[in-house]
């Protein structure tokens, strides 16, 4: 099943005002989510390229964002302008997974969730493109500061579908809870 007509809207008047559009709708859709999620989790303008990771090799994760003292971060620089200025880390991450399939796959929920586990291994295991690397070497750098943080990083986890969700599908409920 295809987006419905509102969505599909949407998508296509960000598009139009970010001008990126990709011609390939799933990636639009992506664009959209990222935007969506990101903007009501930060009050501030962002550069939606810097948190769209999607592509081959991006080991489930579509977008992330890594906001450290209320700013997205896009380099180790930032951390240490941060702790030059302020002392201290307050850290958050948000990882987006977009589908426009109108049902809830469980083995893509669990394809997220093991990218993003995967993302904070010390030693990962899945191959990784340069945008996940990159910012795996700057989440890196963030938790080799630890003894900064004023708290411990929060962590969010966005799987957005354009399937309508069912809380009595025990096999979503179960991944979902053990993710």
């Amino acid at each position: 099943k295809k987006m419905d007509r509102i969505t599909k809207q949407l998508v296509k008047e960000l598009v139009k005002i970010q001008e990126i559009d990709t011609k390939k709708e799933s990636e639009n859709f992506e664009s959209f989510v990222n935007y969506a999620v990101i903007s009501d989790e930060y009050n501030r303008t962002f550069n939606l390229d810097d948190v769209s990771i999607g592509s081959g090799l991006d080991t489930g994760i579509d977008g992330l964002a890594i906001i450290v003292n209320g700013t997205i971060i896009d380099s180790i620089e930032e951390i240490d302008n941060f702790l030059e200025s302020n002392g201290f880390l307050e850290v958050s991450y948000i990882f987006i997974q977009s589908k426009t399939s109108s049902s809830f796959d469980t083995s893509e929920i669990r394809t997220f969730a093991d990218g993003v586990k995967d993302f904070f291994r010390e030693i990962p295991t899945l191959p990784r493109n340069n945008d996940i690397q990159k910012s795996s070497d700057i989440s890196n750098y963030i938790l080799n500061n630890a003894s900064k943080f004023n708290d411990n990083p929060k962590c969010k986890l966005y799987f957005v579908t354009t399937g309508v969700y069912n809380q009595n599908d025990q096999n979503i409920e179960s991944v979902r809870a053990n993710t």
